[in-house]
């Protein structure tokens, strides 16, 4: 399977959080990160990747009651009573996040604890006397405005940032009988935005289609990820990325190679697959003029020039390159691929004529004899026959 080359590195993320930190003196919050989307999908919540960052356990610690006095001198300050979101807007105040951790309760019960019993019978209780439709209308206004702000709706972000009227997700998944992703659903946040869902493959190629318009260019993993995308349901489903966008009818020549995901191993054989379909050692001219392949620059710069991309797809270039330097894994390929032709070794003579000197071959593979050039060949043979079918239903 491809492996997504990830612009930044698990350190990455967790130094953004760190400096983050030092510049505003306490544990940022969600929203202040530009990367968190990112990074709750890397480390599966914002809690773990703050304990990695080595965060959590180094923010002000307040005492119980210092914390219950806070909230009692905003409100003498203010003259009402705060909702969630006007709590955490305020960056010199503990996170509604750490009081519910630190009491065990959510922030209305919080606020009927210190005697504000009015807020609390009017955000909790009442919820047996509501309607279905009154309760989703509070829910849809929490969550759209929630999406508006971060591009998704988890449900961390959900908890965190939720009216003082709005019911727990436990409450609502208990109320309405339905997970999480579907009550998103209902909502109307589009699938591409809920995190675990499944996109079907038909889906994964509509994104990649309407991202490739919105961007006007082939959009690259990088591209998926930095608007919002779980990009590794389209190589669980694609096996390699530019499958998917073979299979959305995208131009792969209209990748940078900066752009490209695959690994050199992968890019090698996607070279000798795309010759094998044309008949031939495919040339830059072949690459560039084709939309299912990426263009010849990009193998340039991973393979040293199109001579060393032939050599270790196992191509003769000798008779028009006659100075060019065989690697043993570009000689192996070789020998490998006219052993299965002619169902045998071959004579000093007849690879002479498949433009393969003795001398090269012995000098690579570090031996006098061309019998035990032919046993190592023979063995990797036998070793790919039992792999071929060792994967055979």
């Amino acid at each position: 399977m491809s492996k997504f080359v990830q612009k930044y590195s698990d350190e990455d993320l967790l130094q953004m959080i760190r400096d983050k930190a030092n510049e505003l003196g306490r544990t940022p919050r969600i929203k202040e990160i530009e990367k968190s989307p990112t990074i709750i999908h890397r480390f599966s919540s914002w809690k773990n990747a703050l304990k990695h960052a080595g965060l959590i356990g180094n923010e002000v610690q307040y005492s119980d009651d210092e914390l219950i006095d806070i909230i009692h001198n905003w409100i003498d300050k203010h003259n009402k009573i705060p909702s969630i979101k006007e709590w955490d807007s305020n960056n010199t105040l503990p996170s509604t996040s750490t009081y519910r951790r630190r009491f065990d309760k959510t922030w209305s019960e919080i606020l009927f604890s210190i005697g504000l019993k009015d807020t609390y019978k009017k955000s909790h209780y009442r919820y047996k006397e509501m309607s279905d439709t009154e309760i989703l209308a509070i829910f849809k206004k929490d969550v759209s405005r929630i999406y508006a702000d971060n591009g998704e709706v988890t449900k961390e972000l959900y908890e965190t940032n939720k009216s003082v009227d709005g019911m727990s997700i436990s409450g609502l998944k208990k109320r309405f009988n339905k997970n999480w992703n579907d009550l998103l659903l209902d909502m109307g946040i589009p699938k591409e935005r809920i995190y675990n869902h499944k996109q079907t493959r038909d889906e994964l190629i509509q994104i990649l289609k309407d991202v490739a318009v919105q961007l006007d260019k082939t959009p690259s993993l990088e591209d998926l990820e930095r608007l919002g995308y779980k990009t590794t349901r389209f190589t669980e489903e694609f096996d390699r990325f530019t499958n998917a966008l073979l299979a959305a009818g995208l131009s792969l020549s209209r990748m940078e190679s900066s752009e490209v995901t695959e690994t050199k191993e992968e890019l090698l054989q996607m070279y000798i697959d795309f010759s094998q379909k044309i008949g031939k050692p495919a040339s830059a001219i072949d690459l560039d003029k084709s939309d299912k392949i990426y263009n010849a620059g990009v193998f340039k710069i991973r393979f040293n020039g199109m001579i060393g991309l032939k050599i270790e797809a196992g191509f003769n270039v000798a008779r028009y390159h006659p100075n060019i330097r065989y690697s043993k894994k570009g000689l192996e390929r070789a020998l490998v691929e006219l052993y299965s032709q002619y169902k045998r070794r071959l004579t000093v003579k007849e690879l002479k004529n498949h433009n393969l000197c003795n001398t090269t071959i012995l000098k690579h593979f570090k031996t006098t004899s061309m019998k035990k050039v032919w046993e190592e060949v023979e063995d990797n043979i036998v070793g790919m026959q039992i792999e071929s079918e060792g994967k055979r239903p």
